[in-house]
């Protein structure tokens, strides 16, 4: 039974929503996550969806089948941004193979941020318990509080303990509108603290798709179950490609060391200096003193004994 597996969410364009291996329950309580050791069809995801078009809205649901967002645990799903949908009467396969981002914030001045820095005030931290950061989520925050100080509303696609903005009030879709325009112009505050995450995993997918089921076999699914149709009706498999990753790390080009050596190397190849020859220099001003200070000193025993 994998039913405690499935955590739902509400969505404000596609409604109910599923989260399959999550990390928690309905409760925001961990929950062991699965996990495979094998890659291929057979030990990955595997969903037969029955999407009951027959109860679409007739002027509201323009399109038809399911939408798909594939994300690490601990992370807010963004579907309409970041998924891709899934057609019915189609069977559809997934491969995924896994790519390790890494960056590096040099100086401490958050040319990258921490992916399990969420801060606390973040609107999805608050309501969901969402606890890794990603730019998507740091977005939506930022426009969601903004709305909120100056429109006294936020939208209906962000979570709020207050009540969702009048769309019919004019100046309250003015007051969205300014907003919306600030963002799209990078002007908001809040957007100089949404950089890129210091580490990211992002989900490399090859999806094909054929049809489903054939012909000879839709005889057999109509005798097995008499509501079955190929119009509500879809396949989606989800695997591993393979269980390697690939590891994308970012680092200096030009460090002190290489200065150093580049120092050194210039002024050997124009003025004829090295370190080895600053340190012979040295050596050989050593040389000189200690040997003029032995002959003072030989010259001042014999001057001694020359006395009467």
């Amino acid at each position: 039974n994998y039913s405690n597996w499935w955590f739902p969410r509400w969505h404000y364009k596609y409604g109910n929503c599923y989260t399959f291996n999550g990390g928690i329950d309905e409760d925001y309580e961990p929950i062991r996550v699965l996990s495979t050791s094998k890659p291929g069809p057979s030990q990955g995801l595997s969903l037969r969806l029955n999407i009951q078009q027959e109860d679409y809205l007739k002027y509201v649901s323009d399109e038809a089948g399911v939408r798909v967002i594939l994300h690490d645990q601990g992370m807010m799903p963004f579907p309409y941004l970041e998924g891709f949908s899934v057609s019915p009467g189609t069977a559809t396969s997934v491969g995924i193979q896994k790519t390790v981002i890494s960056r590096v914030d040099r100086f401490g001045n958050h040319t990258c941020w921490n992916v399990d820095g969420l801060d606390e005030d973040n609107i999805y931290r608050k309501f969901h318990q969402i606890t890794k950061y990603t730019q998507q989520t740091c977005h939506n925050s930022c426009v969601g509080k903004t709305q909120l100080d100056e429109c006294g509303c936020s939208e209906y696609s962000y979570p709020s303990n207050a009540s969702a903005c009048d769309a019919f009030n004019s100046t309250i879709r003015k007051c969205l509108w300014k907003i919306h325009h600030r963002f799209n112009e990078d002007k908001l505050p809040c957007m100089e603290e949404c950089g890129q995450p210091c580490r990211e995993n992002v989900i490399q997918k090859t999806i094909s798709m054929s049809q489903w089921p054939s012909t000879p076999y839709q005889t057999y699914e109509k005798e097995k179950n008499l509501n079955f149709s190929t119009q509500s009706s879809l396949l989606l498999n989800i695997f591993y490609n393979e269980l390697n990753y690939q590891r994308i790390e970012e680092s200096f080009v030009y460090d002190e060391i290489n200065l150093l050596a580049d120092v050194g190397g210039q002024l050997g190849l124009w003025i004829g200096v090295s370190v080895i020859t600053v340190f012979e220099l040295i050596e050989l001003f050593a040389l000189i003193l200690t040997r003029l200070f032995k002959r003072r000193r030989t010259e001042d025993r014999v001057n001694n004994m020359a006395i009467p």
